[in-house]
């Protein structure tokens, strides 16, 4: 639909509910940013109420679906995905780099009173963090899931059974060792 129309549909929404008439609607009512962009309007709503999701390490923004459709009503859901995924490795970005191209997508896009909350899954926390630092007071919210805070590090110990246990054992979990476990 989106080689054919020309347009951006909202993923989630076209999900949400398969069928021409809804993928007709959302082609026709697309917002569609020019010039190539790493936005995916994922969910139609007030320009004024805004989230921004973005993408983890593998560069998508298809882990948002179900988020963006549980969202409120009214609320606007865009994903930010990352549009170098598919070219060759490695590739030398820095954060604000990748962040600098993210603002200017969402300025050209999204209306100048828009309260904003961005959304970061894994590595998108980083980048959302990152995101959300450089909108400034645009940016009413910010979500880190599963992400490491900004500037905090913690010793996890060693990767292997005894420090899962360790780690385990830290927040209260007596987990009983592997190899006492019946084989399966």
């Amino acid at each position: 639909v989106q080689k054919k129309t020309g347009r951006q549909i909202p993923l989630a929404q076209a999900l949400a509910a398969p069928s021409v008439r809804t993928l007709v609607r959302l082609a026709q009512a697309a917002h569609v940013a020019e010039g190539g962009s790493s936005l995916v309007l994922l969910r139609e709503g007030s320009p004024e109420r805004v989230v921004v999701m973005v993408h983890g390490g593998f560069g998508t923004v298809d882990v948002y679906r179900d988020l963006a459709v549980g969202m409120p009503e009214g609320v606007q859901v865009w994903g930010v995905q990352f549009e170098g995924f598919a070219k060759a490795w490695p590739q030398h970005l820095s954060i604000d780099e990748i962040v600098s191209r993210y603002v200017a997508d969402l300025e050209r896009v999204l209306a100048p009173e828009a309260d904003i909350v961005v959304v970061g899954w894994s590595l998108g926390g980083t980048l959302g963090h990152a995101l959300a630092t450089r909108l400034g007071e645009r940016c009413c919210g910010l979500a880190l899931l599963d992400s490491l805070a900004p500037g905090y590090l913690e010793d996890v110990g060693s990767l292997d059974l005894e420090g899962d246990r360790a780690v385990l054992a830290s927040v209260g979990i007596d987990a009983p060792d592997a190899r006492t476990l019946p084989e399966l």
